[in-house]
């Protein structure tokens, strides 16, 4: 829809002329002699006295410099930037001028140190191992590099997995930590095969030898020359604190003992004093003394305005229509929109810091339903006309939010029941809860016992047209997912309608709830331990025998019913010209028929509807059932296809 295209929205950045004491100071590194510190700030470097005062920047790009590391002179500090699209090596001498690019290839690249006599850095990045190396080349393990500071060709060092590379006084020791598998470097109280461990290699003898051997992570080790040891990070003690060792791994001793975060980006300068960011505020810790506190004001102008106009067009990630088709309600960066399908008219609804999600509209449209964090737990809210004689979101001259489950849960995955009576949602992830909207009891209909804790979102469920039933998927434990239905008054028990082993998934009510769709793999092709590749199909049930006999109608049996029914249907013209006449009545809603759902040999009545085996992603059958219209990939491309 164009609105979607043309509407625009300001959007507010913080930003301050001269910051003081700021937060979330990141990847700082103490000079040699532990007089200056740099660190990064709002994606910019800046170098400021140790004793704190005023930092001023060493970079202004608009993109974002990190990890600097200084040479062991204090002369030169190389750090990595992002200006060209991935992060490139570069080099700055603090004369004022543009820092020099080192490293020129197409993906990351992080400097770790210098080498003994400063002619090169040390840097880790994803090039290519060595011919005898018996890894498999992957993305998220690094071989470490190094460059001439004058550019040049790069070396491989070693092509093994090693970051945060420290060196000794002479070149021959260099301490890292391994990397054994994807996971996060700031993830906490990790403990498996792939934590980092701490090794010291000799460079001469070429050997690697592990110095730590904690059952956790071991990181970031740097050597210390005045003292020759090695200082490091690691979650001993339940979170990330300073420790530090021999070279050979012994006589290891704890240094801060933080309780509530993790430290991060440790440094050291030659005599001992180490450098450390704790709950986003920056430390030294001298040796026989409590950690200190350091304060900086930040000076210096914003590279940006501090209001953007930014276009939705492409940012849009949640979409639904309403039931009559005339308006669109969408998220971008958090924030709920109305859109006219038709015309240009579009309207914000939310202006939060939270984000909101789940969206789905309320009866006759006339509010929409969304999921919103606030104050760190999950509501459900409802925004609504204020005037009761308005018809459409998108044109309300005023729109009221109000709170329809808000407590101590989480609570999302919204939707409204089709006659706008009840609110099925989910909560804390792994339980299906009906609310009456009148008197706000809520019943929990699917327990924590079928509906195993997933991620947010990752539930699926939908109303029946008649409000008496709620489809839904669910994984038994050690299973495939099956294809659930129960009442919406937590009434009988649950009823597993595909009971086969197999993965079958999104249900969906057709033809008036007459029919029930879904996805499953058990016919097309399929991979060991559901790791890989699978193809899927459309398969229905029909609710009843007469809802099955109708489905097995031939074309030419169909189309003669068809025919019968509207030849039926049809009525003479009423003649209203004479005023005098009475006047027409508006047309009566027909109540929804409650469904007839025969669940004797359900078996019997479940049918694959499509003809072959596909990457399928999704299935509409047509109001007389007649057609089935599917998105699916064969070769190259996502094609519309049907069937009849």
């Amino acid at each position: 829809m164009k609105s979607l295209v043309s509407l625009i929205f300001a959007f507010f950045i913080t930003s301050q002329l001269l910051a003081t004491n700021p937060l979330w100071i990141r990847s700082s590194a103490i000079s040699p002699d532990g007089q200056k510190v740099v660190f990064v700030y709002k994606g910019d470097l800046y170098l400021a006295d140790t004793k704190g005062g005023d930092a001023v920047p060493i970079t202004s790009n608009v993109q974002q410099e990190i990890k600097p590391v200084w040479s062991h002179d204090g002369s030169k500090l190389a750090f990595a930037s992002n200006r060209y699209g991935n992060f490139d090596i570069f080099l700055t001498d603090f004369s004022g001028n543009e820092p020099i690019r080192l490293t020129y290839y197409s993906e990351d690249e992080y400097p770790y140190a210098f080498n003994a006599d400063n002619s090169k850095v040390i840097f880790g990045g994803k090039r290519l191992s060595e011919n005898l190396n018996r890894q498999y080349p992957t993305s998220y393990l690094p071989e470490l590099y190094e460059i001439s500071i004058k550019g040049g060709r790069v070396t491989l060092l070693y092509s093994g997995q090693a970051e945060d590379v420290s060196i000794n006084d002479d070149g021959s020791l260099l301490f890292y930590h391994d990397k054994m598998g994807g996971e996060n470097e700031f993830r906490k109280h990790h403990t498996s095969s792939v934590t980092r461990d701490i090794w010291a290699w000799n460079k001469e003898s070429n050997t690697h030898t592990k110095i730590s051997d904690f059952n956790g992570e071991d990181r970031s080790p740097v050597y210390s020359p005045s003292d020759k040891l090695v200082y490091f990070l690691s979650e001993r003690s339940g979170v990330f604190n300073v420790y530090n060792m021999n070279q050979d791994g012994s006589n290891v001793k704890q240094l801060t003992s933080y309780k509530d975060f993790p430290v991060r980006y440790l440094s050291v300068t030659k005599n001992g004093t180490a450098c450390y960011s704790y709950n986003g505020e920056l430390y030294r810790l001298t040796a026989g003394s409590a950690p200190v506190k350091m304060t900086f004001n930040i000076k210096a102008d914003s590279k940006m305005n501090n209001t953007s106009v930014l276009p939705i067009s492409g940012s849009i990630n949640e979409a639904v229509i309403s039931t009559d088709g005339k308006q669109v309600a969408y998220i971008v960066r958090g924030e709920v929109f109305i859109a006219a399908s038709e015309i240009k008219m579009s309207k914000r609804i939310t202006n939060t810091a939270s984000q909101e999600r789940f969206l789905s509209f309320g009866h006759e449209g006339k509010s929409i339903i969304y999921a919103s964090e606030r104050e760190g737990k999950w509501g459900i809210y409802s925004s609504e006309l204020k005037n009761s004689d308005e018809k459409f979101l998108f044109a309300g001259t005023e729109i009221v939010e109000k709170e329809l489950v808000v407590n101590e849960h989480n609570n999302y995955e919204p939707q409204i029941s089709p006659d706008g009576k009840k609110l099925a949602f989910i909560e804390d992830r792994d339980k299906l809860v009906v609310m009456d909207l009148a008197t706000k009891a809520k019943k929990v209909v699917v327990s924590d016992d079928v509906l195993y804790n997933m991620g947010e979102g990752d539930q699926y469920f939908q109303w029946s047209p008649d409000n008496n039933w709620l489809l839904f998927s669910y994984s038994p434990v050690m299973a495939n997912s099956e294809v659930g239905l129960i009442k919406a008054d937590g009434s009988g028990k649950m009823i597993n309608l595909t009971q086969n082993g197999y993965n079958d998934y999104q249900p969906r009510w057709a033809q008036d709830g007459n029919v029930i769709i879904w996805l499953s793999d058990r016919s097309g092709l399929k991979s060991y331990a559901n790791s890989g590749r699978r193809e899927l199909d459309a398969y229905a049930f029909y609710i009843n025998q007469e809802a099955y006999d109708q489905f097995k109608l031939t074309k030419d049996e169909f189309e003669l019913i068809k025919k019968i029914k509207e030849d039926s249907e049809d009525k003479p013209k009423i003649d209203d010209s004479d005023k005098d006449k009475k006047k027409k009545k508006s047309p009566e809603i027909t109540p929804v028929k409650s469904l007839n759902i025969d669940l004797n040999n359900m078996e019997d009545r479940t049918e694959r509807l499509t003809i072959h085996s596909s990457a399928l992603a999704d299935v509409l059958l047509s109001k007389e059932g007649d057609k089935l219209y599917y998105l699916a990939r064969f070769e190259s491309g996502v094609n519309l296809w049907s069937t009849h």
